[in-house]
Protein backbone atom coordinates (compact mmCIF):
# COMPACT_ATOMS: atom_id res chain seq x y z
CA UNK A 1 0.00 0.00 0.00
CA UNK A 2 1.19 3.51 -0.78
CA UNK A 3 0.67 6.62 1.34
CA UNK A 4 1.35 10.05 -0.12
CA UNK A 5 2.82 12.91 1.92
CA UNK A 6 1.60 16.49 1.92
CA UNK A 7 4.50 17.34 -0.42
CA UNK A 8 3.05 15.11 -3.16
CA UNK A 9 1.32 17.61 -5.42
CA UNK A 10 -0.55 16.55 -8.55
CA UNK A 11 2.62 17.14 -10.54
CA UNK A 12 4.65 14.97 -8.16
CA UNK A 13 2.05 12.18 -8.29
CA UNK A 14 2.24 12.19 -12.07
CA UNK A 15 6.04 11.92 -11.95
CA UNK A 16 5.91 9.07 -9.42
CA UNK A 17 3.59 7.22 -11.78
CA UNK A 18 6.05 7.74 -14.64
CA UNK A 19 8.76 5.96 -12.65
CA UNK A 20 6.79 2.71 -12.51
CA UNK A 21 5.82 2.76 -16.18
CA UNK A 22 7.86 0.94 -18.90
CA UNK A 23 9.60 4.08 -20.15
CA UNK A 24 13.08 4.57 -21.60
CA UNK A 25 16.13 5.34 -19.47
CA UNK A 26 16.16 8.91 -20.78
CA UNK A 27 12.52 9.41 -19.81
CA UNK A 28 13.18 7.83 -16.42
CA UNK A 29 16.12 10.15 -15.82
CA UNK A 30 13.98 13.15 -16.72
CA UNK A 31 11.24 12.08 -14.31
CA UNK A 32 13.75 11.61 -11.47
CA UNK A 33 15.32 15.00 -12.21
CA UNK A 34 11.91 16.68 -12.17
CA UNK A 35 11.07 15.04 -8.84
CA UNK A 36 14.27 16.50 -7.43
CA UNK A 37 13.36 19.93 -8.75
CA UNK A 38 9.90 19.74 -7.20
CA UNK A 39 11.45 19.01 -3.81
CA UNK A 40 14.12 21.67 -4.28
CA UNK A 41 11.43 24.30 -4.79
CA UNK A 42 9.76 23.28 -1.52
CA UNK A 43 12.98 23.92 0.41
CA UNK A 44 12.46 27.69 0.49
CA UNK A 45 10.63 27.55 3.82
CA UNK A 46 12.50 24.53 5.16
CA UNK A 47 15.92 26.18 4.95
CA UNK A 48 15.09 29.42 6.72
CA UNK A 49 18.20 30.57 8.58
CA UNK A 50 20.52 28.11 6.82
CA UNK A 51 23.53 29.89 5.30
CA UNK A 52 25.70 26.98 4.18
CA UNK A 53 24.23 23.70 2.97
CA UNK A 54 26.10 20.52 2.08
CA UNK A 55 24.19 18.41 -0.44
CA UNK A 56 25.07 14.72 -0.04
CA UNK A 57 24.24 12.24 -2.78
CA UNK A 58 25.39 9.05 -4.47
CA UNK A 59 27.04 8.98 -7.88
CA UNK A 60 23.97 7.44 -9.55
CA UNK A 61 21.70 10.17 -8.15
CA UNK A 62 24.00 13.13 -8.81
CA UNK A 63 23.02 13.91 -12.41
CA UNK A 64 19.32 13.33 -11.88
CA UNK A 65 17.76 13.64 -8.41
CA UNK A 66 20.51 15.90 -7.03
CA UNK A 67 20.73 18.02 -10.17
CA UNK A 68 16.99 18.55 -9.97
CA UNK A 69 17.19 19.62 -6.32
CA UNK A 70 19.91 22.12 -7.23
CA UNK A 71 17.69 23.55 -9.96
CA UNK A 72 14.86 23.90 -7.47
CA UNK A 73 17.12 25.59 -4.96
CA UNK A 74 18.18 28.02 -7.69
CA UNK A 75 14.60 29.26 -8.01
CA UNK A 76 14.94 31.30 -4.81
CA UNK A 77 17.61 33.10 -2.81
CA UNK A 78 18.79 30.10 -0.84
CA UNK A 79 21.94 29.12 1.02
CA UNK A 80 25.40 28.55 -0.42
CA UNK A 81 25.54 24.91 -1.50
CA UNK A 82 28.55 22.56 -1.48
CA UNK A 83 28.48 19.01 -2.86
CA UNK A 84 29.49 15.64 -1.44
CA UNK A 85 29.16 12.67 -3.81
CA UNK A 86 29.81 9.07 -2.78
CA UNK A 87 30.29 5.92 -4.81
CA UNK A 88 28.73 3.14 -2.69
CA UNK A 89 29.06 -0.55 -3.34
CA UNK A 90 26.23 -2.79 -2.10
CA UNK A 91 26.86 -5.97 -0.14
CA UNK A 92 24.26 -8.35 1.26
CA UNK A 93 25.22 -11.44 3.22
CA UNK A 94 24.65 -14.64 1.25
CA UNK A 95 21.50 -16.56 1.96
CA UNK A 96 19.54 -13.68 3.46
CA UNK A 97 17.03 -11.11 2.25
CA UNK A 98 17.08 -9.27 5.57
CA UNK A 99 17.50 -5.58 4.72
CA UNK A 100 19.13 -4.90 8.09
CA UNK A 101 22.31 -6.81 7.16
CA UNK A 102 23.09 -4.87 3.98
CA UNK A 103 26.32 -2.89 3.79
CA UNK A 104 27.24 0.01 1.51
CA UNK A 105 31.01 0.60 1.66
CA UNK A 106 32.31 3.78 0.03
CA UNK A 107 34.78 3.02 -2.76
CA UNK A 108 35.28 6.59 -3.97
CA UNK A 109 34.17 10.08 -2.99
CA UNK A 110 34.13 13.73 -4.03
CA UNK A 111 33.63 16.20 -1.18
CA UNK A 112 33.83 19.96 -1.49
CA UNK A 113 35.35 21.90 1.42
CA UNK A 114 33.73 24.39 3.74
CA UNK A 115 31.63 24.66 6.85
CA UNK A 116 27.92 23.90 6.85
CA UNK A 117 25.09 24.39 9.31
CA UNK A 118 22.89 21.82 7.58
CA UNK A 119 23.31 18.83 5.30
CA UNK A 120 20.74 17.53 2.83
CA UNK A 121 21.07 13.80 2.16
CA UNK A 122 19.44 12.56 -1.04
CA UNK A 123 18.63 9.01 -2.16
CA UNK A 124 16.34 7.95 -4.99
CA UNK A 125 14.73 5.34 -2.72
CA UNK A 126 15.29 4.38 0.93
CA UNK A 127 14.52 0.86 2.09
CA UNK A 128 17.23 -0.58 4.34
CA UNK A 129 18.85 2.83 4.71
CA UNK A 130 22.34 1.31 4.50
CA UNK A 131 23.60 3.80 1.89
CA UNK A 132 22.19 6.79 3.74
CA UNK A 133 23.57 5.46 7.03
CA UNK A 134 27.05 4.99 5.57
CA UNK A 135 27.18 8.41 3.94
CA UNK A 136 25.90 10.28 6.99
CA UNK A 137 28.45 8.46 9.15
CA UNK A 138 31.20 9.48 6.74
CA UNK A 139 30.40 13.19 6.92
CA UNK A 140 28.60 13.93 10.19
CA UNK A 141 31.52 14.17 12.60
CA UNK A 142 33.71 16.17 10.24
CA UNK A 143 31.08 18.82 9.44
CA UNK A 144 28.96 18.58 12.63
CA UNK A 145 25.83 20.27 11.17
CA UNK A 146 22.94 21.50 13.31
CA UNK A 147 20.40 19.87 10.99
CA UNK A 148 20.35 16.74 8.84
CA UNK A 149 17.60 16.76 6.21
CA UNK A 150 17.00 13.42 4.47
CA UNK A 151 14.92 13.23 1.30
CA UNK A 152 13.84 10.43 -1.00
CA UNK A 153 10.96 10.39 -3.47
CA UNK A 154 9.92 6.97 -2.11
CA UNK A 155 10.65 5.25 1.21
CA UNK A 156 9.77 1.88 2.69
CA UNK A 157 7.60 2.24 5.78
CA UNK A 158 9.74 2.27 8.92
CA UNK A 159 12.96 3.28 7.14
CA UNK A 160 13.16 6.51 9.13
CA UNK A 161 12.89 4.71 12.48
CA UNK A 162 15.46 2.09 11.45
CA UNK A 163 17.89 4.79 10.38
CA UNK A 164 17.55 6.76 13.60
CA UNK A 165 18.20 3.64 15.65
CA UNK A 166 21.62 3.33 14.01
CA UNK A 167 22.88 6.59 15.52
CA UNK A 168 23.45 8.05 18.96
CA UNK A 169 20.61 10.23 20.19
CA UNK A 170 22.69 13.40 19.82
CA UNK A 171 22.92 12.79 16.07
CA UNK A 172 19.53 11.18 15.51
CA UNK A 173 17.70 14.15 17.02
CA UNK A 174 18.98 16.32 14.16
CA UNK A 175 17.29 14.17 11.49
CA UNK A 176 14.39 15.58 9.48
CA UNK A 177 12.79 13.16 6.99
CA UNK A 178 10.98 14.11 3.81
CA UNK A 179 9.43 11.97 1.08
CA UNK A 180 6.69 12.04 -1.50
CA UNK A 181 5.45 8.46 -1.06
CA UNK A 182 5.74 5.73 1.57
CA UNK A 183 5.28 2.09 0.46
CA UNK A 184 4.74 -0.93 2.67
CA UNK A 185 5.58 -3.89 0.43
CA UNK A 186 8.68 -5.50 -1.08
CA UNK A 187 9.02 -8.26 -3.68
CA UNK A 188 11.09 -11.47 -3.47
CA UNK A 189 14.16 -9.51 -4.62
CA UNK A 190 13.85 -7.13 -1.69
CA UNK A 191 12.78 -4.26 -3.96
CA UNK A 192 10.12 -1.84 -2.73
CA UNK A 193 6.89 -2.06 -4.75
CA UNK A 194 5.68 -0.05 -6.50
CA UNK A 195 8.70 1.94 -5.30
CA UNK A 196 10.57 3.60 -8.15
CA UNK A 197 9.71 0.93 -10.69
CA UNK A 198 12.42 -1.64 -9.97
CA UNK A 199 16.20 -1.49 -9.72
CA UNK A 200 17.02 2.21 -9.96
CA UNK A 201 20.50 1.57 -11.45
CA UNK A 202 19.00 -0.39 -14.32
CA UNK A 203 16.11 2.02 -14.81
CA UNK A 204 18.59 4.91 -15.06
CA UNK A 205 20.51 2.98 -17.68
CA UNK A 206 23.58 2.45 -15.48
CA UNK A 207 23.21 -1.25 -14.72
CA UNK A 208 26.50 -2.97 -13.86
CA UNK A 209 28.37 0.26 -14.74
CA UNK A 210 26.93 2.05 -11.71
CA UNK A 211 30.09 1.91 -9.61
CA UNK A 212 32.15 3.21 -12.56
CA UNK A 213 29.83 6.08 -13.45
CA UNK A 214 31.36 9.55 -12.98
CA UNK A 215 28.56 12.14 -12.83
CA UNK A 216 28.63 15.15 -15.11
CA UNK A 217 27.72 17.23 -12.06
CA UNK A 218 30.98 16.28 -10.37
CA UNK A 219 32.99 16.98 -13.52
CA UNK A 220 31.34 20.39 -13.95
CA UNK A 221 31.94 21.44 -10.35
CA UNK A 222 35.60 20.42 -10.57
CA UNK A 223 36.02 22.60 -13.66
CA UNK A 224 34.08 25.44 -12.05
CA UNK A 225 36.28 25.42 -8.94
CA UNK A 226 39.37 25.56 -11.15
CA UNK A 227 38.05 28.34 -13.42
CA UNK A 228 37.15 30.49 -10.43
CA UNK A 229 40.69 30.17 -9.15
CA UNK A 230 39.64 28.56 -5.89
CA UNK A 231 42.06 25.80 -4.87
CA UNK A 232 40.33 22.58 -3.90
CA UNK A 233 41.51 22.02 -0.34
CA UNK A 234 40.78 18.50 0.86
CA UNK A 235 42.14 16.13 3.50
CA UNK A 236 45.17 14.31 2.12
CA UNK A 237 43.64 10.82 2.37
CA UNK A 238 40.56 12.01 0.51
CA UNK A 239 42.63 13.74 -2.15
CA UNK A 240 44.60 10.57 -2.74
CA UNK A 241 41.38 8.68 -3.46
CA UNK A 242 40.13 11.58 -5.58
CA UNK A 243 43.27 12.01 -7.69
CA UNK A 244 44.66 8.49 -7.84
CA UNK A 245 41.71 7.40 -9.99
CA UNK A 246 42.61 10.11 -12.51
CA UNK A 247 46.38 9.63 -12.49
CA UNK A 248 46.41 5.89 -12.99
CA UNK A 249 43.79 4.50 -15.37
CA UNK A 250 44.56 0.97 -14.19
CA UNK A 251 43.40 1.82 -10.68
CA UNK A 252 40.49 3.95 -11.78
CA UNK A 253 36.80 3.34 -11.30
CA UNK A 254 36.69 3.02 -15.09
CA UNK A 255 38.92 -0.04 -14.67
CA UNK A 256 40.69 0.18 -18.02
CA UNK A 257 43.97 -1.68 -18.65
CA UNK A 258 47.19 -0.10 -17.36
CA UNK A 259 49.26 1.38 -20.21
CA UNK A 260 52.44 -0.52 -21.06
CA UNK A 261 54.64 2.43 -20.06
CA UNK A 262 53.28 2.30 -16.53
CA UNK A 263 53.56 -1.48 -16.28
CA UNK A 264 57.35 -1.08 -16.48
CA UNK A 265 57.32 0.37 -12.95
CA UNK A 266 58.23 -2.89 -11.27
CA UNK A 267 59.69 -1.70 -7.98
CA UNK A 268 58.07 0.16 -5.13
CA UNK A 269 60.72 2.89 -5.31
CA UNK A 270 60.12 3.48 -9.03
CA UNK A 271 56.39 3.52 -8.53
CA UNK A 272 56.44 5.97 -5.60
CA UNK A 273 58.74 8.38 -7.46
CA UNK A 274 56.67 8.28 -10.63
CA UNK A 275 53.38 8.67 -8.74
CA UNK A 276 54.57 11.61 -6.65
CA UNK A 277 55.67 13.39 -9.83
CA UNK A 278 52.33 12.77 -11.52
CA UNK A 279 50.43 13.73 -8.38
CA UNK A 280 52.30 17.03 -7.96
CA UNK A 281 51.74 17.87 -11.63
CA UNK A 282 48.01 17.14 -11.39
CA UNK A 283 47.66 19.29 -8.27
CA UNK A 284 49.40 22.22 -9.98
CA UNK A 285 47.27 21.96 -13.13
CA UNK A 286 43.97 21.62 -11.29
CA UNK A 287 44.43 24.08 -8.44
CA UNK A 288 44.55 21.39 -5.78
CA UNK A 289 46.25 22.46 -2.57
CA UNK A 290 48.23 20.01 -0.44
CA UNK A 291 50.74 20.21 2.39
CA UNK A 292 53.86 18.58 0.88
CA UNK A 293 55.02 17.14 4.19
CA UNK A 294 51.74 15.23 4.46
CA UNK A 295 51.86 13.76 0.97
CA UNK A 296 52.31 10.04 1.18
CA UNK A 297 50.83 7.51 -1.21
CA UNK A 298 51.62 3.99 0.03
CA UNK A 299 49.67 2.29 -2.72
CA UNK A 300 52.21 -0.29 -3.88
CA UNK A 301 50.13 -3.33 -2.92
CA UNK A 302 47.14 -2.00 -4.82
CA UNK A 303 49.38 -1.17 -7.79
CA UNK A 304 50.85 -4.67 -7.85
CA UNK A 305 47.37 -6.19 -7.81
CA UNK A 306 46.38 -4.01 -10.76
CA UNK A 307 49.58 -4.63 -12.71
CA UNK A 308 49.37 -8.40 -12.29
CA UNK A 309 45.71 -8.31 -13.29
CA UNK A 310 46.53 -6.40 -16.44
CA UNK A 311 49.27 -8.86 -17.32
CA UNK A 312 46.48 -11.40 -17.70
CA UNK A 313 44.36 -9.13 -19.88
CA UNK A 314 44.39 -8.39 -23.60
CA UNK A 315 42.83 -5.64 -25.71
CA UNK A 316 40.27 -3.52 -23.88
CA UNK A 317 39.03 -6.09 -21.41
CA UNK A 318 38.10 -4.77 -17.99
CA UNK A 319 39.32 -6.00 -14.63
CA UNK A 320 37.77 -9.15 -13.30
CA UNK A 321 35.44 -8.27 -10.42
CA UNK A 322 37.65 -9.94 -7.82
CA UNK A 323 40.70 -7.99 -8.99
CA UNK A 324 38.74 -4.72 -8.99
CA UNK A 325 37.70 -5.44 -5.39
CA UNK A 326 41.26 -6.28 -4.36
CA UNK A 327 42.57 -3.03 -5.83
CA UNK A 328 40.05 -0.87 -3.99
CA UNK A 329 40.47 -2.85 -0.77
CA UNK A 330 44.21 -2.33 -0.98
CA UNK A 331 43.90 1.39 -1.55
CA UNK A 332 41.26 2.00 1.10
CA UNK A 333 43.40 0.27 3.71
CA UNK A 334 46.39 2.57 3.15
Amino acid sequence: MRTLSLLATDVVQGLLQRLVEPISSEEYRAAMTNLGEQFGRSLNNLLTGVKNLLLVCTNEDADFLAQGVLRGLGSFQGPSVALACFWNDRVRLEGTTDLSVELAPIVRKYVEPGECDAILVLKSIIASGCVVRTNITEIIHDRNPDRVLIFSPVVLKGADDRLQEEFDSDIARRFEFFWFAEDTETNDKGEVVPGVGGNVYERLGLGSEKIRYVPELVKERRVSAKSLGRPLQLPVTQMINHVLDILIPGLAVNAVPIPLEQRKLTSEEQFEKWLHERYASYCTENGVTIIPSQLRIPAWEAWEAGRQSNDRLSGNESFAEKDFTRIHAGREST
